[in-house]
């Protein structure tokens, strides 16, 4: 009956007598403790983020949330770059989307690269205000990669990127110093071909034309025959005719679109339509203007707070492609942005060929979402993830929308991601595939109320 009384009493709000003991013992009794969340070291007090599920095996940690910017805020990572890991049909890409689709309720702008049938085009559908630009052969979308929005060195580090990826050089890292320095200067001429007070606008005909017939400036700038010139330049020019006249022409000839790129609070640019080296020019063209866009932004709500490339790791092997990441990586941590990639394998972009442009991309990125992986892929690519032995263990083990939260110099926390029953249809695709989901509803995991807990409470009691 005492027992009972005591019960009773806790139930109702009585305090109990209080244990004592340090973190080293707590951590015996209850091994799991550690993954409750991260303290944020200015305040003593836990982060707290987007809510996007559980943390810790078993949701014994309590409700995650994780937000790359309030964890930048606090000292905890570097930078605002997350690249998340696994593999196929583990929920990677529902778990971006969860975090999207909440994120706008904390006033963040997103840009998604879509190139997985339309798959983000059902969750901008349910976000107010958002849009979704379909791109291809048969869409009335240009970008002007000379547009006179971005700056001369953006430009020529497009154009430069642009024109490997045309070339379909994969082995060949950049361009060599002649063909630099001929599309430097013509540039210039095709920003003056304008002339003063002029509403011309340069594009890639116009460069073209300057790559093809060059002036005198240049020829005696650089000290060389003009047929010598066009003969060493040869590949420099064709890649550019691709893009304006031959099979590459569709979408980055004319002037660009107005409004295109204005911010909202998801725009999905669908490219499922576009296909092989037309994808990857187009996504690099999409990664320096969205950069240039984001940098000369005169206020937080004119740009995009986060940049997500889904299903990536097939174009790195394209150096354009690679130096476009690379590039929004740097650039992130310095304007304040975030960048988030999505592939299957940290081990399928060192395959890529382009080993120090993927250094450079973990070592700009402090956080890493790593979903179950395969041993062999993981144990590769262990050091680079700062993963130890344990942990790269239980990331061969993980179940479907689970993942190890990794933040550079820590502990791997566990996160079980969850969607309210609202948000599944929107977020979770592997049902198209395989005709269900696993995917927790989120419904069947709200935390009772005190109401609720007391009263099954007393009914332990009577």
């Amino acid at each position: 009956m005492s027992y009972k009384l005591e019960v009773v009493k806790a139930a109702c709000g009585a305090q109990l007598p209080t244990y004592r003991a340090t973190s080293r013992h707590l951590a015996a009794l209850n091994p799991f403790s550690l993954e409750s969340g991260i303290i944020d070291p200015k305040t003593g007090l836990m982060i707290d983020g987007v809510p996007i599920g559980y943390f810790g095996p078993d949701r014994c940690g309590g409700y995650a949330a994780i937000d790359e910017f309030v964890l930048h805020q606090a000292g905890i990572i570097p930078d605002l770059n997350v690249k998340t890991f696994g593999i196929i049909n583990n929920r990677k890409s529902s778990g971006e989307k969860i975090k999207i689709r909440r994120g706008v309720y904390f006033g963040r702008n997103h840009l998604v690269t879509d190139r997985k049938s339309h798959e983000y085009s059902r969750l901008a559908a349910s976000i107010p205000g958002s849009r979704v630009l379909k791109f291809g052969e048969d869409a009335d979308h240009f970008i002007n990669p000379l547009d006179p929005s971005m700056p001369m060195s953006v430009k020529h580090e497009l154009l430069a990127a642009m024109a490997l990826n045309a070339m379909n050089e994969v082995i060949r890292p950049k361009l060599t110093v002649l063909e630099s320095t001929m599309l430097w200067e013509c540039i210039i001429e095709a920003e003056n071909h304008r002339g003063p007070g002029s509403f011309f606008v340069p594009t890639l005909p116009t460069l073209v034309e300057k790559l093809s017939d060059p002036c005198e400036r240049i020829v005696n700038k650089l000290a060389i025959p003009r047929d010598e010139l066009l003969r060493d330049t040869r590949d420099l020019r064709l890649s550019f005719i691709r893009l304006v006249d031959g099979d590459l022409k569709g979408m980055f000839h004319k002037e660009t679109t107005p409004g295109l790129f204005k911010a909202v609070p998801l725009l999905v640019l669908d490219c499922d339509g576009v296909r092989g080296e037309k994808a990857v020019v187009m996504i690099t063209l999409i990664n320096f203007f969205t950069l240039s866009r984001n940098a000369a932004a005169s206020s937080d709500d004119d740009r995009f707070h986060v940049v997500v490339h889904d299903e990536a790791w097939d174009l790195a092997t394209y150096p354009g492609f690679v130096d476009s990441i690379r590039t929004g990586f740097k650039l992130g941590r310095t304007k304040g942005f975030s960048n988030r990639i999505v592939a299957h394998h940290l081990s399928n972009l060192y395959r890529s060929g382009h080993t120090k442009a993927i250094e450079d991309l973990v070592s700009d990125s402090s956080t890493s979402m790593i979903y179950k992986q395969d041993r062999k892929e993981i144990e590769a690519t262990a050091d680079d993830l700062d993963l130890n032995d344990r942990e790269v263990e239980r990331a061969t083990k993980l179940q479907p929308g689970h993942c190890l939260c990794k933040f550079r110099g820590l502990p791997a926390i566990e996160i079980e991601y969850t969607a309210w029953p609202e948000e599944l249809p929107l977020v979770e695709t592997s049902d198209l595939v395989h005709g269900k989901t696993d995917l927790p509803r989120a419904k069947d995991l709200e935390p009772k109320t005190e109401v609720e807990e007391k009263a099954e409470v007393m009914e332990l009691v009577t």
